[in-house]
């Protein structure tokens, strides 16, 4: 139950989302799943870290991704390694809707809703 307030909280506000770096860039895969309300019709935006020439960070969407259908979405939820203990995945892959080459370590954030 705790689980699903926090999925909506990070749905509808900005300070509650989740913002998780790429595993790896091709194929493209993240450590997040049902946990954080990943679904098939979610949808991410890219984030890549730019520093400015006064050294001020910065994060700037640089693309777009959605759940790859043709991969289950990893099942982290607590307990879940009882329920499926065979259960060799450990990340969920994602395709490019938009952008440019992805790589490990660039932030993904779900999309307001999805």
């Amino acid at each position: 139950a705790v689980d699903a307030v926090i999925i909506e909280l990070q749905k509808n506000h900005e300070v509650f989302k989740t913002k998780t770096p790429l595993y790896t860039g091709e194929p493209i895969t993240a450590k997040i799943g049902t946990k954080e309300g990943v679904t098939n019709k979610s949808k991410f935006e890219v984030l890549e870290q730019q520093i400015d020439e006064n050294g001020k960070t910065s994060y700037v969407v640089v693309g777009s991704l959605k759940v790859d259908e043709n991969f289950p979405i990893w099942d982290n939820r607590f307990g879940a390694e009882e329920e499926n203990p065979n259960s060799k995945i450990d990340r969920t892959y994602f395709k490019k809707v938009s952008g440019k080459e992805f790589y490990p370590g660039m932030l993904i954030v779900q999309k307001k809703g999805k």
